[in-house]
């Protein structure tokens, strides 16, 4: 929000005074889409399949052998943005997406058999903890960053478990354009 003040200049010497009043004011107001301190949060729900193969000697189907179906899980993400230049802005996304089936070939997973009717699950959790400048700030915005992505992850058929816990830096790129005289926007980004 742009701070506005209007002056009745009378006289010289008050131009004077006002000119460099004024200039302070609009320094410290910033421009119409320029973010001076920002917060942001926010949250929905992923919709997914969990759909192919996996293992070497014998690939296991998700959907065939393991009954997996889509599912729909959350994330949410906290974002903190600033005007002070070469510092960067933060943004942290929780996601946790899984799969819950009942096997319903037996197969072999880990090494051990897996019979008709055994229990399997996917779990997968990512925590991303993104650094970034924003590059343009105007109708059209364009970020650049670096993400570093937590990945934690726990494969169960059977009785056979398989925890993974990464960490992978990664590139972040992100757009967004808003819509003319709408109030809405579009954007994407990528890591």
């Amino acid at each position: 929000t742009n701070l506005v003040f209007a002056f009745n200049v009378r006289s010289r010497s008050m131009i004077k005074v006002t000119a460099p009043l004024v200039l302070a004011f609009s320094v410290l107001s910033g421009s119409a889409s320029a973010v001076f301190l920002g917060l942001y949060v926010g949250c929905g729900v992923c919709d997914h399949d969990a759909v192919g193969t996996f293992g070497t000697a014998s690939p296991i189907d998700m959907e065939k052998d393991l009954g997996y179906k889509g599912e729909n899980d959350s994330y949410g993400y906290i974002a903190f943005e600033h005007c002070v230049p070469l510092v960067p802005n933060v943004r942290i996304e929780r996601a946790s997406m899984g799969h819950t089936g009942i096997a319903t070939a037996g197969v072999t997973f880990n090494g051990a058999p897996v019979a008709i009717g055994d229990s399997s699950s996917i779990s997968l959790d990512t925590t991303d903890k993104i650094v970034y400048w924003r590059l343009l700030d105007n109708w059209v915005n364009a970020d650049f960053g670096f993400n570093f992505r937590r990945l934690d992850a726990e494969f169960l058929v059977g009785a056979a478990p398989i925890t993974l816990s990464k960490s992978v830096p990664m590139l972040y790129l992100a757009a967004q354009l808003d819509l003319p005289f709408t109030g809405f926007s579009v954007g994407a980004d990528i890591n």
